[in-house]
């Protein structure tokens, strides 16, 4: 196994602010780190290198899109904005990003930890997860977070009770902003509303995400799963394989938990293929989560109790 090279070594002071404790995580544009400012505080920092960022990634004055919207946030179910800068590495330009250290566990975790997650847990996650997107979907000018899946929701449980927290914001765009200002490459298919293949984003495309993800924690896996590690090097059959497959009546596996018949009604219209019958908004959602909206599905969309695969 060729093990990844960091940019940034232990101990390595950043703008003579932020020590490199270790390294995290390395992805194609990006590198994150956990860090130590000088007056000993503990936060996260993503370095994002110019050179290998996508031109749909900078703003209209050419800064990077992710740090200028985590700027305007301040949600309790979004990850912190705490500091950002520009400095030259190796005569290489970069931007770097320090957010608030969430002591706690991704979502993918915690379904890798307990399979899956009981009704009641499953559903304080989307209220915490459906409170940020309102937030982020009534600013003035509405941003849509695009990339809502298990690996971008986490809990942080530094407290007595765990708070969900909306993290990694690549994908967030302005709802005014062109289509052909966003790059779809490399989101998660299971977690993609089908316009998102369109490159189309809506609050309706966030709506279907948070209905993925519903369905991944009560049953640990996502909805219409199918295997699709053959499709890797494909990305268009890869794409018509999942449109494909959600033509067929979503189903709804054995669970070790009882599912109230209303949650299932949610989750079905939350991951309508037809945006038009999807919820109109997160508030709509939530009036439903919370039994003030009742959800009635026609038999032909769903099928109930089957077994769950291996």
């Amino acid at each position: 196994m060729i093990k990844k090279s960091f940019k940034l070594e232990n101990n390595y002071l950043l703008d003579d602010k932020y020590k490199v404790l270790f390294s995290i995580k390395k992805g194609q544009y990006a590198e994150t780190y956990r860090v130590k400012t000088n007056d000993n505080q503990v936060k996260f920092l993503k370095l994002f290198s110019y050179s290998k960022l996508h031109k749909t990634q900078f703003d209209s004055e050419g800064k990077v899109l992710e740090i200028e919207i985590l700027k305007k946030l301040n949600h309790p179910n979004i990850v912190k904005f705490i500091d950002s800068g520009n400095l030259i590495i190796d005569k290489q330009k970069y931007s770097y990003l320090v957010l608030e250290y969430i002591s706690g566990e991704t979502i993918a975790e915690m379904i890798k930890r307990e399979t899956v997650i009981n009704h009641y847990e499953a559903k304080d996650i989307i209220k915490g997860v459906l409170n940020g997107l309102e937030y982020l979907h009534n600013l003035s000018i509405p941003i849509i977070h695009n990339d809502i899946s298990s690996l971008n929701i986490m809990l942080d449980l530094s407290k007595n009770i765990p708070t969900v927290k909306i993290i990694d914001f690549g994908y967030s765009r302005y709802l005014n902003q062109s289509h052909n200002e966003f790059n779809k490459d490399g989101l998660d298919p299971y977690f993609s509303a089908n316009e998102i293949f369109n490159k189309i984003f809506s609050v309706q495309s966030d709506v279907f995400s948070v209905g993925a993800l519903y369905y991944k924690l009560l049953f640990g896996i996502p909805p219409w799963y199918n295997e699709l590690s053959r499709f890797k090097k494909d990305k268009t059959n890869l794409e018509e394989q999942v449109l494909t497959e959600r033509k067929k009546p979503l189903k709804f596996l054995n669970s070790n938990f009882k599912i109230k018949e209303n949650i299932i009604n949610v989750i079905v219209k939350a991951l309508d293929s037809n945006v038009d019958n999807r919820f109109k908004n997160v508030e709509e959602f939530l009036k439903a989560i919370n039994e003030d909206l009742k959800i009635e599905i026609t038999s032909n969309k769903k099928k109930d109790k089957l077994n769950k695969p291996s």
